[in-house]
């Protein structure tokens, strides 16, 4: 009946059938007014308010949405139309076309809505182009949209879409920077070797792609340099994840290889915040490898930098690093260098739903408890830590909470803790050999 005395608001009505509304459940007029692309604009606000008249559109205080039956039976009306895939299409820019910043989880949820459409009409060169769109955010840094989602514990939904969009892209860069992407999301999740194959998968990629990399192939001088920094930014940020992973299972030799390789690459300061980075964990590595001269060497150096920098703002963009500069100072029992500087890590992931780091910094504020025979305060940050870590499904870190809070246990007079041996089931689930040997010493 709607078709026959309404033709135009009948067309909306199939179309509003593209949007997920199970997910993001209300929109916004311009979200209507986006899939009204042969309406006149004078009429749009017309066509709309015939529906809303109709019971067919719910509003209420600038938002609308549709019942759940209305919606099935516009998602059928629509995939049996023309207009399924240019829906698709306009809905997909209508989400990209929010604020750019992204300072929040529904900022980022909003803007990776554009996945979803561009996947429902396989077209998978732009839905990886959503993946990698990078935002200003809250951290003060221009990131991928995969990564920022997956910082804040949504790293499911981007393994699940990187590995459905990897397999169609044909651009090599772009599969470069999806397979480093991915490096990380195995990482966080516990599958190190995993992680180490997309990395150096990554890492060949961007080297091979730079090798080809031709200046007669782009308009402009600036364009080339553009395309060779970014290519280089692969290979060195590759690089460092393969240090850090290195470290997590414990092989330290290859750990401090990899960060030596991102400190020589650095090319002036063009990439000078990675070589920053790795200065800082190869000064854990020394650490560990009982080589304290030359580990406080390389952290008086970035303490320096800090100190010439904005802290706010450089800890807001390296509150991983920070985190692990507190454990640095942990481990050269300067303890409360080590405190103040993880008690920063933890408030700047708070505020930016980092929940890997807050685990990790929260675990070190334990340790640091430990080192001051607090061990009852320590053992609520062992188990806070843990409880959050599990919760993203971060188990290579979680194992090393159990392992630390197992430590302290053993002070407290228990020496076969529940907790270490948890810490060694998930070593051997991964499997890290050497923090299990590390483990028995």
């Amino acid at each position: 009946r709607l078709e026959e005395l309404d033709p135009d608001a009948y067309q909306l009505l199939c179309r509003l059938g593209c949007y997920r509304l199970q997910e993001r459940p209300y929109l916004s007029k311009q979200a209507l007014e986006i899939l009204l692309w042969d309406i006149k604009k004078n009429r749009q606000g017309q066509v709309i308010q015939s529906l809303c008249n109709r019971s067919l559109v719910e509003f209420r205080r600038g938002t609308y949405w549709l019942h759940p039956v209305i919606q099935a039976e516009a998602i059928a009306r629509l995939k049996a139309s023309p207009d399924w895939e240019k829906a698709h299409l306009q809905a997909a820019e209508y989400w990209s076309s929010q604020p750019e910043g992204i300072q929040s989880i529904e900022d980022a949820l909003n803007a990776w809505e554009s996945y979803y459409h561009y996947l429902e009409i396989e077209d998978y060169e732009a839905a990886s182009q959503v993946i990698l769109q990078s935002h200003h955010n809250q951290w003060h840094q221009y990131l991928p949209l995969g990564s920022i989602l997956y910082r804040m514990g949504l790293s499911k939904q981007v393994l699940s879409a990187i590995e459905t969009v990897i397999d169609h892209v044909d651009d090599q860069s772009r599969r470069s920077e999806l397979n480093n992407i991915l490096g990380d999301l195995h990482w966080i999740t516990g599958r190190i070797h995993e992680a180490i194959a997309q990395q150096k998968t990554s890492l060949q990629t961007a080297s091979e792609c730079l090798q080809k990399l031709d200046p007669d192939q782009f308009e402009d001088e600036s364009s080339y340099r553009h395309q060779r920094y970014y290519l280089k930014m692969l290979k060195i940020d590759s690089l460092l994840s393969l240090g850090l992973y290195s470290l997590d299972l414990w092989e330290l030799d290859h750990a401090e290889q990899y960060l030596k390789d991102v400190i020589k690459l650095r090319e002036d300061n063009e990439h000078s915040r990675w070589a920053e980075k790795a200065m800082i964990a190869l000064a854990l590595v020394h650490c560990h490898q009982g080589k304290r001269k030359s580990a406080s060497q390389f952290i008086q150096t970035i303490e320096t930098k800090i100190q010439t920098t904005s802290s706010t703002t450089y800890a807001e963009r390296f509150a991983y690093f920070i985190q692990m500069m507190g454990q640095v100072y942990l481990e050269l029992s300067q303890l409360n260098k080590a405190e103040r500087l993880l008690q920063k890590a933890i408030a700047y992931a708070i505020e930016g739903h980092y929940l890997q780091i807050q685990g990790l910094a929260l675990n070190g504020m334990a340790m640091v408890s430990r080192h001051r025979e607090e061990y009852e305060k320590a053992i609520a940050l062992h188990q806070e830590a843990a409880q959050l870590l599990e919760k993203i499904g971060a188990s290579c870190d979680l194992a090393n909470v159990y392992h630390q809070w197992s430590q302290t246990l053993n002070l407290m007079g228990e020496l076969n803790s529940q907790q270490r041996q948890q810490a060694i089931k998930i070593f051997e689930e991964i499997p890290a050999p050497q923090q299990i040997k590390r483990m028995s010493l």
